[in-house]
């Protein structure tokens, strides 16, 4: 998660191993990297009361990786999108389309 800016009074929370919470407010032009899936810990941002807070949002996968049922329930909670994201990710890998993850997708990258 790069933070662009950060005037906002939100923290990163996130679960440590030994079961214990931690948390820390991202400062602008900052970077955070938290293993997400099943390999990572919990982690979230508390809700902000003040100010405001702009980032950038990254995934990295394997090239093979399935997306998730939650990976569609994350993308649907962003507000705003007239046709979520999820939405049209869904339907292309109904279509098997390119990065969809589908079979003609697979192929696809076999071939080349």
């Amino acid at each position: 998660i790069l933070t662009l800016e950060n005037t906002a009074d939100c923290f990163t929370e996130w679960v440590c191993a030994d079961g214990g919470r931690d948390s820390a407010w991202t400062t602008p032009n900052s970077v955070l990297l938290v293993r997400a899936g099943e390999g990572g810990p919990s982690h979230r941002v508390t809700p902000v009361k003040r100010g405001e807070r702009t980032i950038v949002k990254l995934v990295f996968h394997e090239p093979d990786a399935e997306r998730s049922a939650s990976f569609y329930d994350h993308m649907n909670s962003f507000p705003g999108a007239q046709r979520s994201v999820a939405e049209r990710a869904r339907a292309l890998a109904e279509r098997g389309g390119p990065g969809s993850g589908g079979k003609a997708s697979r192929a696809a990258r076999r071939r080349s």
